[in-house]
């Protein structure tokens, strides 16, 4: 069984957790495949495929709100340069980018707080 926990009609974007605590979606963001999705105290944090632009940086890592508002979006360390996984951690979200960097973002304002260089 699984249910809503984040609904977005503006965005035509649902996203579930199952009884395993698995999250899945239905829907992506302005066209574009969502790679993960997780709900967020009412929002959603979306990673956006890295391979749905050709931009030598492609800010894919975002936060929306159920209207379909963008209440952030994440900074990236270097160009070119995109996220490629993230997770949550407390209360920040830890993700990795294709330039090797190993970046801690606000889960509640997308701002950096730190970055570590990994390869």
């Amino acid at each position: 069984m699984k249910t809503a926990v984040f609904r977005s009609p503006a965005l035509r974007l649902s996203v579930f957790r199952s009884g395993d605590g698995s999250v899945t979606w239905e829907g992506t963001y302005n066209g574009m495949a969502i790679k993960f999705a997780m709900p967020v105290d009412g929002d959603c944090v979306i990673m956006l495929d890295p391979d749905a632009s050709k931009e030598r940086v492609f800010r894919n890592l975002l936060r929306v709100e159920c209207n379909g508002r963008q209440r952030w979006l994440a900074e990236l360390p270097a160009d070119p340069d995109t996220f490629l996984d993230v997770q949550r951690e407390g209360e920040a979200l830890m993700a990795r980018t294709w330039s090797g960097f190993r970046m801690r973002v606000d889960a509640a304002s997308g701002k950096t707080r730190s970055q570590e260089f990994t390869k």
